[in-house]
């Protein structure tokens, strides 16, 4: 998602804004605000965002999976005393 290069917000109110999806689980995000005379502050802060499939390592992943699970096609071999997966 884009976003658009700046809003105009009163200096007394507020802006939501909604974020429909990400990749990254509880992502950093820049807020950043200045006025009209160009002062300008700037603030890291980290956002609470759970991924929409869930995961099953643990810890889990930095990173979202992007879809649920998928079908493919593998092939197994006994390899040196194991074995080899072609995926």
């Amino acid at each position: 998602m884009r976003f658009p290069q700046r809003w105009d917000v009163d200096p007394h109110g507020t802006l939501t804004v909604e974020l429909i999806s990400t990749h990254h689980r509880n992502p950093n995000l820049l807020l950043q605000a200045s006025d009209d005379q160009g002062h300008k502050v700037s603030k890291l802060i980290a956002v609470e965002w759970r991924c929409e499939q869930d995961c099953f390592f643990q810890p889990g992943l930095e990173r979202c999976a992007s879809a649920g699970p998928i079908q493919t096609w593998a092939a197994e071999q006994p390899f040196m005393r194991g074995r080899m997966l072609w995926l």
